[in-house]
This record gives C-alpha cells, sequence and structure tokens, in this order.
C-alpha cells in the first residue's frame, strides 16, 4: 500500500495548526491553564446549564431562583469582561 505524500505548502492550505509555545518552568501556569482550557470550558458549559435547568423546571422558591438568576447574570458579566461569553451559546 502506497503511502500519498502531499507537499508541506498543501498540507498548510489543507490542515491549518494553532501552535501556543511558552517559556517553562517560567511560564508553566500558563502552558497548564492552556492544555485544560477545553476542560474549563465544559465545566463551565455544564455549570451554566445547571442553573438553566433548576431555574427553568425546577419546583425550588422563589428567593432561590433570583439568587440563582443572579449568579447566573453575573457570571455572563464576567465571560464578556473577558470576551469569551461567545464560547458559550
Amino acid at each position: 500500500m502506497s503511502e500519498l505524500r502531499l507537499p508541506d505548502e498543501i498540507w498548510a492550505t489543507v490542515m491549518p495548526k494553532l501552535i501556543l509555545r511558552f517559556n517553562l518552568p517560567e511560564e508553566q501556569y500558563e502552558a497548564e491553564a492552556a492544555s485544560k482550557a477545553q476542560d474549563i470550558l465544559a465545566g463551565v458549559t455544564d455549570f451554566m446549564a445547571w442553573i438553566r435547568n433548576q431555574v427553568k423546571y425546577m419546583d425550588i422558591p422563589e428567593s432561590k431562583r433570583e439568587v440563582l438568576e443572579e449568579v447566573r447574570d453575573q457570571l455572563y458579566l464576567y465571560l464578556n469582561d473577558h470576551d469569551i461569553q461567545g464560547l458559550f451559546e
């Protein structure tokens, strides 16, 4: 079986890459944060879905509903402040 080999300039248009580089150990925290970004995104998404389900579907006291809505609204403000709210829509 022969292998298809394309020149690097073609691969550059077919398979774009994003390469993050860190100076270790000085930027260890930043490297770990970048490598865990997808997990962080999943956790925040799950938390937002939980709040939505609590507010929309659960029979909870109005005071709890108001607190959850306030937490949700504040979370959206923080996400917007850091220009990442669009990842959760």
